[in-house]
């Protein structure tokens, strides 16, 4: 099973739960006219979610960023080869 899968499996069932939800409060009123912050909260409940969603996938990219470890070996094999090449297109003539 894909991870595709795995999260529609879990998606649209809350969706379809929030959605029937959602239908039953609205029915009567708009979402301004609710009296009750439960009520608005729980509409809100999807975008919250999203923005949730957005701040944990930021922190984790500024996380993983700033604790990226540095590759001195490889960097220096790296510079090595790159030496090795030049040296071999100058001597095959195809680099001035």
């Amino acid at each position: 099973m894909t991870m595709l899968m795995q999260w529609l499996q879990v998606l649209v069932p809350a969706g379809v739960l929030w959605l029937s939800v959602a239908a039953t409060f609205l029915k009567d009123k708009t979402f301004f006219e609710q009296e009750s912050a439960f009520v608005q909260f729980l509409l809100l409940l999807p975008l919250l979610a999203l923005i949730a969603l957005g701040v944990y996938a930021a922190g984790t990219v500024l996380y993983k960023t700033f604790t990226f470890n540095d590759c001195t070996e490889a960097s220096k094999d790296l510079q090595k080869d790159v030496a090795e090449a030049k040296e071999f297109l100058k001597k095959n003539n195809l680099v001035d």
